[in-house]
């Protein structure tokens, strides 16, 4: 019941994150002003940026996930060698 519950959360939240990033990018890619900034050499780091924010954040939450799922599993062992590999 409680695997079923939390599929049913990442999944929610995937469909919300798609739908909020295909609403963003639709919404900037429409915005000429947003493209003329985007463009410019000084702004380039910075778009990467929030792709590599979006990525870190995503896999933080991710391990974060399977650590506190081996501990109520009782497998705590398992936490400390993946955390030295």
């Amino acid at each position: 019941m409680k695997n079923k519950r939390i599929l049913i959360l990442n999944v929610f939240f995937i469909i919300l994150g798609i739908a909020a990033l295909v609403g963003i990018t639709a919404g900037c890619i429409l915005s000429h002003d947003f493209l003329l900034i985007v463009k410019k050499g000084d702004n380039i780091p910075i778009v990467g940026m929030m792709f590599l924010v979006g990525y870190y954040t995503w896999l933080s939450l991710n391990q974060g996930f399977k650590t506190d799922q081996r501990i109520e599993e009782g497998r705590r062992d398992l936490i400390y060698d993946d955390m030295c590999d």
